[in-house]
């Protein structure tokens, strides 16, 4: 076996004690000369330790440093775990972060565009307000016009009727004038006509 021919050659401690943690039950073994690893003459002295280790405390050992290296094993990735929890934390912080800067950012966003909205319905009621006014303004004058002009048409209309009036007197007036003197004509006539009456009458008397 491999470790009966380490210790006969007297090869060095450490290809030794790899041999026994390899297979620690081989230094119980016999090989074909009914030897075990211990019955060789070895030079030396720490290879002659190992070899008269007993068995069973080479297996503790082995045991033990296995146990130790799955503790280690387990350490090593609870500290690998840790680091890459910190380095997941690292960046959920820097994401937060950006998260809370980008969120100012829009906050301060919809803050400015309140501020100009803001402006802008000021703007929009102000230009409302003055086109209101010249409209009022506008309207008012159009009235005024309309109403100057019914005045103007009112008077106008009195005035004409007052003509009419007059004009209608001035008629009724010479009319009754016109029948007066018409009525005087008449008279006179009727006069002029008894008197050639009473006259011819004369005459004709006088010639009888």
């Amino acid at each position: 076996m491999p470790l009966h021919i380490a210790a006969n050659r007297n090869l060095s401690f450490e290809v030794v004690e790899a041999l026994i943690r390899v297979n620690p039950q081989a230094l119980e073994c016999r090989n074909a000369n009914d030897y075990t690893p211990r019955d060789f003459q070895v030079k030396d002295n720490q290879v002659f330790q190992a070899l008269n280790r007993p068995t069973a405390c080479w297996v503790e050992l082995i045991e033990e440093e296995a146990r130790e290296e799955d503790q280690d094993e387990n350490v090593l990735q609870l500290h690998k775990r840790c680091d890459e929890t910190l380095r997941t934390t690292d960046k959920s912080v820097i994401n937060f972060a950006n998260m809370v800067d980008r969120l100012e950012a829009v906050r301060r966003k919809l803050q400015d565009i309140g501020r100009l909205q803001s402006l802008e319905i000021e703007k929009n009621v102000a230009e409302f307000d003055t086109n209101l006014i010249e409209k009022i303004s506008k309207i008012s004058a159009y009235v005024t016009i309309v109403e100057e002009d019914a005045k103007v048409a009112s008077a106008r209309d009195i005035v004409a009727s007052a003509a009419s009036l007059s004009r209608q007197s001035e008629v009724e007036k010479l009319i009754k004038q016109t029948a007066t003197e018409f009525h005087g004509l008449r008279l006179q006539s009727d006069v002029i006509s008894a008197a050639i009456d009473t006259k011819n009458a004369s005459v004709a008397v006088e010639r009888e």
